[in-house]
């Protein structure tokens, strides 16, 4: 596939047991370029330091602060409960052509007050929530079609 079709890619939370397996499927697809590996430990480091299966030539890992949001399709936010949230806050009326995909709780529950209760943190993005959707593709085509 030639390199201007790649939709180009930044994990944030790549180190994590999460992120990894997602680096790992992501550094598979034909479709995907990852850019951005980034974690708040370990910069500058080779991501297969943390999983032997990365032999790809992958980018070192790098704080999110550095990221060049505009040069991005997706960013994929693997983080503790409450983090992607900050992050969804301060990027995504600037970036609006961006697809955030968050795989905390942060966007999972739609009532910030049940959040709340069960996660024992204020949201921080509670207008970002309604414009969310949380699903599993293969139960939710149907909404899936709107995206």
């Amino acid at each position: 596939m030639p390199k201007k079709n790649m939709l180009k890619v930044a994990v944030i939370g790549a180190t994590g047991y999460t992120g990894l397996d997602l680096v790992y499927i992501l550094s598979k697809h034909p479709k995907v370029k990852l850019i951005y590996l980034c974690a708040t430990k370990s910069i500058g480091k080779n991501i297969s330091n943390f999983d032997e299966r990365l032999k790809k030539n992958l980018p070192k890992i790098s704080s999110f602060k550095s990221i060049n949001w505009s040069n991005l399709d997706i960013v994929f936010l693997s983080l503790p409960n409450g983090e992607a949230q900050k992050i969804v806050k301060k990027n995504y009326e600037r970036y609006k052509k961006l697809i955030f995909i968050d795989l905390s709780a942060d966007f999972r529950i739609s009532n910030t007050k049940i959040y709340h209760k069960n996660y024992k943190i204020k949201h921080k993005a509670e207008k970002y929530v309604s414009k969310s959707l949380y699903s599993i593709s293969e139960l939710s085509k149907k909404s899936n079609k709107e995206i």
